[in-house]
């Protein structure tokens, strides 16, 4: 328990982070020219030749300056949450033609496949500045049926500097992958001529025939880009922070729901992970669908402040469960700051941090009974034995008292977004988590000890009332 005493709640790391950063974001649907530092409309027209001259260094390095602004915008908040449902609906009336020097500077989003990548590499002397080394041209077949006989341009290129790490691996399959971009209009289409789309990052959305894990199917099923991984795999053991918002909400509006009904998908068996397996190969099976049972120690109420987010995710809360997982035998030690070569020593449990939208029927009665209302309870200490099943986030750094005290510095503690909940508490008596059969269990063991008294006592009647006749001097009440 002292684990989690000072560990940062989510809502600290994201939510307040991303509230503070969207407020300033244009409306759905705007140009965002007055947010790209030194591009106006002339400029960013003169970037549109790089689709036909990507070899051409002197407009590589003025793509590459306009990517840069761009990928500034979207990490100061999210540009696909924001303005792809908007984006969307213009994409349907522009694929029939009807494009204008306007929409130069807009926000567009777009949906296909890709079907040709190029790298084009960034001047030494400006990626040292920007950060990164090279841009990607990618050609996207769209996915969007048109009716205009007239509109001869089948593909959108795509302008990015970040690529689902799948794509680039050797032998990828591009045909058989489904993507979707949102980002800035740099040139409109017309009969000669594709689209020129400048996006921070391109989603990944396999389907089937790929060879990826059945739950990440079912992600991209439900329109989850599954290149978010790669980002939340980078940051493993670090600290939470804006960047894991973009997976981390999704997954947790998503999970419930998950592995639920009657398709294949839903019918599969999650990896049963000690904790152990967990520390040991965390960046492994981010994103996977496992199980692992766990200890319940406390239950905090997090609520959600952006009006996005729980827009996104349907409530404006959710749950955090720190928990505590068997090591068996596994001794785990973690650095410390102050000690030297001296570790802090984890042995027989490990703390785990589950995460839900919802808490099943079982614990929110349990808790209920134990605190209050829900509605009412904002931190809960409450000890239960659970199995869950989830989605694995990744390892997340904190701080906490335990670490504090044995040396100092920041405690690294796996995240599970939970998607079901199986009750493996055994029945006690007394306890406020008792289940029917439990208390159908006491009450007939009570039973049996009260007749076995009475049968006693009238065993002993006559003996009694003998005894009791001899004695007369006693008073009726002991208290006389």
């Amino acid at each position: 328990m002292m684990a989690f005493s000072r560990s940062r709640l989510l809502v600290e790391t994201i939510v307040g982070f991303m509230f503070s950063a969207l407020t300033f974001m244009p409306a759905i649907g705007q140009s965002v020219l007055d947010r790209l530092s030194g591009f106006d409309q002339a400029r960013l027209e003169a970037v549109g030749p790089w689709a036909d001259e990507p070899a051409n260094e002197a407009l590589t390095r003025e793509a590459a300056k306009l990517l840069f602004q761009i990928s500034r915008i979207a990490r100061s908040g999210s540009m696909e949450h924001l303005f792809a449902e908007e984006a969307q609906k213009n994409t349907a009336s522009k694929q029939q033609g009807r494009w204008s020097s306007d929409d130069v500077g807009r926000l567009l989003s777009i949906s296909g496949r890709p079907s040709k990548i190029d790298r084009i590499a960034v001047p030494s002397d400006l990626a040292k500045v920007l950060g990164f080394t090279q841009l990607y041209r990618v050609e996207v077949s769209s996915s969007e049926p048109t009716n205009d006989a007239e509109t001869t341009i089948p593909s959108v290129v795509v302008m990015t500097g970040k690529l689902p790490s799948s794509w680039l691996a050797v032998g990828s399959d591009l045909g058989s992958q489904q993507t979707k971009a949102t980002g800035v209009i740099v040139r409109v289409q017309n009969k000669t001529l594709p689209l020129l789309l400048a996006a921070p990052s391109m989603a990944w959305l396999p389907g089937p025939g790929n060879d990826v894990p059945a739950e990440w199917l079912a992600l991209s099923e439900r329109e989850f880009d599954l290149s978010l991984f790669d980002g939340v795999r980078q940051r493993d053991r670090d600290p939470l922070t804006s960047e894991d918002s973009a997976a981390f909400y999704p997954l947790l509006g998503l999970a419930p729901s998950l592995f639920l009904g009657d398709d294949s998908v839903a019918r599969q068996s999650p990896i049963q992970t000690p904790a152990a397996e967990l520390l040991k190969r965390s960046s492994e099976l981010v994103g996977r669908y496992i199980r692992i049972d766990v200890q319940t120690v406390r239950f905090t109420r997090v609520t959600v402040a952006t009006p996005a987010i729980k827009s996104e995710l349907g409530s404006d809360h959710y749950w955090q469960i720190d928990s505590l997982a068997d090591l068996g035998d596994v001794v785990i030690k973690t650095k410390t700051k102050t000690k030297g070569d001296e570790s802090a020593t984890f042995e027989n449990r490990y703390p785990i941090s589950i995460v839900t939208r919802d808490l099943p029927p079982f614990l929110a009665q349990a808790l209920e009974l134990s605190h209050g209302p829900l509605e009412n309870l904002d931190i809960a200490m409450f000890k239960t034995a659970v199995s869950v099943d989830g989605i694995y986030f990744r390892m997340w750094s904190y701080e906490s008292d335990f670490m504090n005290q044995n040396g100092g510095g920041n405690q690294f503690g796996p995240l599970v977004i939970a998607s079901q909940f199986r009750d493996i508490e055994l029945p006690r008596v007394g306890s406020t988590h008792v289940s029917n059969v439990g208390w159908y269990v006491v009450a007939m063991t009570l039973g049996l000890i009260v007749l076995a008294i009475v049968v006693g006592l009238l065993g002993r009647g006559a003996d009694t009332a003998k005894k009791l006749r001899q004695t007369q001097a006693l008073p009726d009440r002991l208290d006389e």
